[in-house]
């Protein structure tokens, strides 16, 4: 029947094989497996994918793998002369399902098969079994993906991994994604263009399932994915999916600390040979490894492994951020790969920060991770033989280094005792291991920093609850104020903790440095006093772009790689700052008409009304003798010269002015924290006429909104028992009167908005303290209107009145 009617071939060989599985037909014995293999032979279905299914019960040699991959193809070319009548022709059918004979094939050669088939396999053979590795390359990688395959073959090629990926032991997969199989399937899924793309990507969504069901065949799966040389590192670029970034993430979740392994081979020999192509694959790995990181959920009870995970990818991002790592050769050669470069270097160093300030925004204790960071670069310093720290200090340098050390030791034993507050040694160990990294990053101010800091918490060790501490606060605040003013996201958040941490003891006059911030102008002459530099603006200016471009979508997010929290107030951001720039471009044009109207008059020309020049002499240039020429070239030098240096200085002032807008943003952020923490005291009230001030001073639209949206803030905290304490009458008093000159003042809505709640605050702490307060305040209020209506530079708004009178008639009588 098989004979006669081709198609039904398979469903007849299906069923004789069957047979022969399920033991029905006794394979054991020899004249049953002459019989089958004549019969077969004579029907011409011996080298039928269906014959090879039962043949490979029978007998199976080395010699036979290629035949064997003619037959799983369906080849109709002979393959011997003397197969020439024993070659079965083709069913002459394409389907699009892989035919049951590789199924039955490959269960059969599977390493430690102990099925009936192989353990009833006859004693007299000499042949050896077929090696699945083998077998594969020969059938599979050779046979379905070669580079003369037809579109077909790759296509039952592809569905043949589908069905295998999942149900393989996890030692053989990588083995089947074998060379030609991977380059195949990276070639189409890279475009919805190609014919074979959609089989490709069923085949990668297989892949995800497998990892996600068992985690552990990820290493492997990887290995084959963005190994060299037959991988591709940048195989999610190439292919426009996230791959390796999910294989990644599922592998970081589950803590297979196998793909560390893999990373940091990688890294080392990233197998491209040109030094650019090395950099770009190394940036895509630790990117790769920072994404995996970033991916973890923090949980309380998260698995060991994954936090010795987390841990790991930290000290292998530090292992090449900050050592000197030696690179061996080339596998297979005696040319060393291109060593890391320092721009390499500040890429993992810039990783690393970023993941530090993940963890802190993830309330993890990276304090932990800080000091075990810390320690393992001073420790591989003193071991002879492992990689060498980069960073070399004199011994004064050297010694501050090793003091701080001993400062940060006695920080984490102080966090473990019971009688203290975990959180405020967190934040501080965070500050004295961070300020080192920062050493290591070569900040030349960081030594200065850790020598401080050894000072202040040593004299607090020495002497709790002494007077000193508060002017010790006084000098941390200073140190934060010159942290939170670099462009790092890290330090910001640091800032914010440790500042948190010390609100309870900063008085009148640690607030000081923050109000002279607040106060300073916008200008080259403000940056100088603030940063105390004269020549050293364009180092600066670098540095503020880069956070100013940040700010306009960082004002309403808690972390560039975190979780968004408003996208519409970096929008609000980037508007409000329209004016400015729209102002910038009209200088610039009116500077563009002078210098136009100045090189025309030195050539003798005249500009239209589009500022195009137009000649008045054709023959002018030719009147003109060397000797006038050469001084035109050197006037026309001198205008050019004058030029530059004009764009250079307002490119200056522009630098300086953005410098101390991302300054102050930063300070009102600190004291955002303070009035979290304590609107109830009242120092708190000391915060608002600077605030208020700077609302109408500050030419930053930027800064004006923040500052109104503190008082907004504060107004919001200070309500039932989180009215602040005013028990000095004559001083608040004092302060309303401020505070409603500050409200006559010309400026925006917004201020005279944040001015009316300003004065209610402190209206709500007078009333509460002593009703009788209520008829001071109401002849405060009264001398503001009759100042409004008699006085016609005092420009108080209505709503200041009307809110007032709108609280009073809402107070219990």
């Amino acid at each position: 029947m098989a004979a006669e009617k081709t198609l039904l071939r398979e469903e007849c060989g299906y069923v004789l094989f069957t047979a022969i599985r399920d033991a029905v037909v006794p394979s054991h014995n020899p004249d049953y497996s002459r019989i089958i293999a004549k019969t077969m032979q004579s029907f011409g279905l011996i080298r039928t994918p269906e014959g090879a299914a039962i043949w490979i019960a029978l007998q199976s040699s080395e010699k036979e793998r290629p035949a064997l991959a003619r037959i799983l193809r369906e080849a109709t070319s002979p393959i011997t002369a003397q197969d020439k009548d024993e070659n079965a022709a083709s069913t002459g059918q394409w389907s699009a399902k892989p035919h049951f004979a590789w199924q039955a094939i490959i269960s059969e050669i599977l390493p430690g098969n102990s099925s009936k088939l192989a353990s009833n396999a006859h004693s007299s053979r000499t042949s050896e079994p077929l090696m699945f590795q083998q077998f594969w390359i020969t059938c599979v990688d050779t046979g379905l993906f070669g580079p003369a395959s037809s579109a077909e073959r790759k296509y039952q090629g592809f569905m043949l991994l589908q069905q295998l990926i999942g149900g393989l032991p996890r030692g053989l997969i990588g083995q089947i994604l074998s060379p030609t199989c991977v380059r195949s399937f990276i070639n189409h899924i890279g475009s919805s263009d190609r014919f074979l793309h959609r089989a490709a990507e069923k085949l990668r969504r297989a892949i995800l399932k497998r990892s996600d069901v068992d985690p552990d065949t990820i290493p492997a799966v990887l290995t084959r994915l963005i190994a060299p040389p037959f991988g591709d590192i940048s195989f999610d670029r190439r292919t426009k999916t996230k791959t390796v970034e999910t294989l990644l993430s599922t592998a970081a979740k589950a803590g297979i600390l196998e793909v560390l392994h893999l990373l940091e081979e990688l890294i080392l020999l990233p197998g491209a040979d040109h030094e650019k192509s090395n950099a770009f694959a190394r940036q895509i790995l630790v990117e790769h490894l920072a994404n995996a990181v970033r991916s973890i959920q923090v949980e309380s009870t998260m698995k060991p492994r994954t936090m010795d995970l987390m841990q790991g990818a930290l000290f292998l991002i530090s292992k090449f951020a900050y050592f000197d790592i030696p690179c061996p050769p080339n596998p297979g050669t005696d040319v060393p790969i291109p060593i890391m470069t320092a721009t390499s270097r500040n890429m993992f160093r810039t990783r690393l920060s970023s993941l530090l300030s993940y963890l802190i925004a993830q309330s993890i204790d990276a304090s932990q991770i800080a000091y075990d960071l810390v320690f393992s670069l001073n420790k591989h310093q003193d071991q002879s033989g492992a990689p060498q720290v980069l960073l070399q200090l004199e011994h004064g340098m050297r010694k501050v280094m090793d003091d701080a050390l001993e400062t940060l030791q006695s920080l984490q034993r102080k966090k473990g005792q019971r009688t203290t507050k975990p959180g405020t040694y967190n934040s501080r160990i965070l500050l004295v291991a961070l300020s080192i990294l920062q050493v290591h990053n070569g900040d030349p101010d960081a030594i200065r920093i850790l020598e401080d800091l050894r000072i202040i918490f040593r004299r607090e060790a020495e002497s709790p609850g002494e007077p000193e501490k508060r002017d010790d606060v006084g000098a941390i605040v200073e140190i934060l104020l010159s942290l939170v003013s670099k462009p790092s996201q890290l330090f910001r958040r640091i800032s914010h903790d440790v500042f948190a941490s010390l609100t309870a003891d900063i008085t009148e006059q640690g607030l000081e440095p923050m109000f002279k911030v607040l106060g300073t102008k916008e200008t080259l002459s403000g940056q100088a006093e603030i940063y105390e530099v004269e020549e050293e603006s364009d180092v600066i200016d670098s540095d503020v772009d880069e956070v100013d471009a940040r700010d306009s979508s960082d004002s309403g997010r808690t972390d560039l790689d975190d979780t968004e929290s408003g996208s519409s107030d970096s929008s609000q951001s980037s508007a409000s700052s329209e004016p400015s720039v729209h102002g910038e471009a009209d200088q610039s044009d009116d500077e563009t008409e002078t210098f136009n109207a100045k090189l025309a008059q030195a050539l003798g020309t005249k500009v239209d009304e589009k500022g195009s020049e137009a000649g008045t002499d054709s023959s002018s240039d030719e009147a003109m003798d060397d000797e006038q020429m050469a001084k035109l070239d050197t006037h026309l030098e001198l205008m050019f010269k004058e030029r530059k240096v004009a764009k250079d200085k307002r490119s200056e002032r522009k630098g300086a002015k953005d410098a101390i807008v991302n300054f102050k943003c930063r300070v009102l952020e600190l004291l955002e924290i303070y009035i979290k923490h304590r609107h109830a005291d009242a120092i708190c009230l000391k915060l608002i006429l600077p605030i208020l001030v700077l609302a109408r001073t500050s030419t930053s639209p930027l800064v004006s909104r923040k500052a109104c949206e503190l008082i907004r803030e504060y107004s919001r905290f200070c309500k039932g028992e989180g009215v602040p304490k005013t028990e000095q009458l004559h001083p608040t008093l004092d302060l309303l009167r401020g505070i409603h000159n500050e409200a006559g003042n010309q400026a925006s809505n917004a201020h005279a908005s944040a001015c009316s709640q300003a004065s209610l605050i402190l209206v709500r702490g007078l009333v509460r303290h002593e009703r009788g307060n209520l008829r001071e305040v109401i002849k405060i209020y009264a001398s503001t209107q009759e100042k409004a209506l008699f006085d016609q530079d005092f420009g108080v708004k209505t709503a200041f009145f009307l809110d007032w009178l709108n609280w009073s008639m809402s107070l219990d009588k």
